[in-house]
């Protein structure tokens, strides 16, 4: 920063950064508003996410239902805000896949709200991160679906914000506490972890552990724990759920035993975050830098989120997970990291350094089109079922009469498809063929199935009559041999 620059009110130098920032996020939210209008819901995440909400606006918020039964595999956050769109938008996908978009717009503020904590002096690094932010393709197309992790991201980032914060103010400790609560009743308690990650990096420095000498910081964990004990016991005392199905912590016992830490050490996750985002490696290797390069960055809060980023990719890695999008939490702060490393490449201006800045700029340019390319690859054509479950909702109502999904998964899309796009008003019994024929059927039945089940149903009803035909599916009616 120049001498005239230094003494400019600092109003007048972030006002032009802010406003790019804001045109960024802008430009990129408007175009991924039109991609969340194209196409039915795509896989089974949307489908669940949608049938949730449905189900929470026939029999009640209290609970989070799947296929009208209480479910608490998944807190209920996402699935009441969407409880808000839904019956008041025309296109209903828009609906489930709006508060994504949202969540996403949030946390690229949220990032460039960072930016300027890290690096004050340079307003300019804020619409930077954003902008890298909104080259990954990872990132782009969970706002195009109406999934849980834009929101677990948003919440992410808001925690490391708050920590940073906590620095000098200690109350906000008790922000940490909230979106910790927030981020909890939106899928996991990842912010918990993060927390910790933050709380022992600063234990043991002894340049930062006088910052934790402060009453706020237990009253916070205190808080978190007791509202995120809320809704487990609440559901614990509704519904007869057992307090180690409400809190899983069974899925964390096998995650931690020996069967599954380490044996399974697929590297599926960080290849895709390598190969599907174009910067991915350059921000990888920025997170790495900071404490292994030559020039590293000692700065508490550079090196806080760059450990948090690791540690999560580390443990994705060890627990044998295979889907990239659980790497989406931390990849604003990877933008962040990545941005940091360009400025300081942009001020060596050596051949290398060049060359690094030309390629991610050029990399950079193909996030957006590789963005569009998923989401169409995903948003197949699912028209022949929507029709199949169209009618099975006008056929349902009869008395007594069982509705039945046969080999969802199977060519079949899942039961949460049926529910949700034939409006039924009742559960489904999904069955695979040898599980029908074991059940002998003694109630009369309406179901999809492919064409080629067909014969299995005959055999385990008399008088099917096809209702409905699309393509290779069918929609058929039975009564009981």
């Amino acid at each position: 920063m120049t001498g005239v620059e230094a003494t400019r009110p600092i109003w007048r130098r972030l006002i032009l950064p802010i406003a790019v920032t804001a045109l960024v996020i802008a430009l990129v939210v408007s175009g991924l508003a039109f991609l969340i209008q194209k196409g039915l819901l795509t896989n089974k995440d949307e489908f669940t996410t949608a049938e949730r909400t449905r189900e929470m606006l026939l029999l009640g918020r209290g609970a989070v239902r799947d296929n009208f039964a209480v479910s608490v595999v998944k807190p209920p956050l996402q699935y009441w805000l969407t409880t808000l769109t839904l019956p008041r938008f025309e296109k209903r996908e828009v609906a489930i896949r709006i508060w994504p978009l949202l969540f996403g717009t949030l946390t690229a503020t949220a990032t460039a709200w960072l930016a300027y904590l890290i690096e004050p002096k340079q307003p300019w690094l804020m619409p930077l991160a954003v902008g890298l932010l909104f080259t990954c393709p990872l990132f782009l197309t969970e706002l195009c679906r109406g999934m849980l992790d834009s929101g677990l991201a948003l919440f992410t980032t808001l925690a490391i914000i708050f920590a940073q914060l906590a620095r000098r103010r200690p109350t906000w400790w008790l922000g940490v506490a909230i979106v910790c609560w927030l981020g909890t009743l939106q899928k996991v308690p990842l912010i918990a972890l993060i927390w910790v990650i933050i709380v022992l990096l600063r234990f043991f420095s002894p340049v930062e552990r006088p910052t934790l000498r402060t009453r706020w910081l237990p009253i916070s964990a205190v808080l978190a724990c007791m509202l995120i004990s809320i809704w487990p016991l609440l559901q614990s005392a509704w519904y007869r759920v057992s307090l180690a199905d409400v809190f899983p912590l069974y899925e964390a016992l096998d995650l931690m035993s020996p069967s599954r830490l380490g044996a399974k050490p697929f590297l599926e996750v960080p290849f895709r975050l390598t190969t599907t985002w174009p910067c991915g490696a350059v921000a990888l290797f920025a997170a790495v830098a900071v404490h292994f390069g030559r020039h590293k960055d000692s700065r508490p809060a550079v090196v806080e989120i760059s450990i948090c980023s690791l540690v999560l990719v580390i443990l994705v890695v060890l627990f044998g997970f295979r889907n990239a999008r659980y790497t989406v939490p931390i990849i604003p702060c990877l933008a962040l990291l990545l941005a940091l490393l360009l400025f300081r490449l942009w001020k060596q201006r050596t051949r290398f350094t060049s060359f690094v800045l030309l390629f991610v700029g050029v990399a950079s340019l193909l996030g957006p089109e590789i963005t569009r390319r998923i989401v169409d690859a995903r948003r197949k054509n699912h028209s022949e079922q929507k029709l199949i479950a169209e009618k099975l909702g006008a056929l349902q109502g009869e008395d007594g009469t069982q509705m039945v999904i046969l080999e969802p998964d199977k060519g079949v899309l899942p039961e949460q498809f049926y529910l949700f796009y034939g409006n039924l008003l009742g559960p489904v019994k999904t069955w695979s063929v040898a599980e029908m024929r074991q059940a002998h059927p003694h109630r009369s039945a309406i179901g999809a199935c492919n064409a080629k089940d067909l014969p299995a149903v005959r055999e385990s009803y008399r008088d099917v009559t096809i209702e409905m035909r699309q393509g290779q599916f069918i929609c058929w009616r039975a009564n009981p041999l």
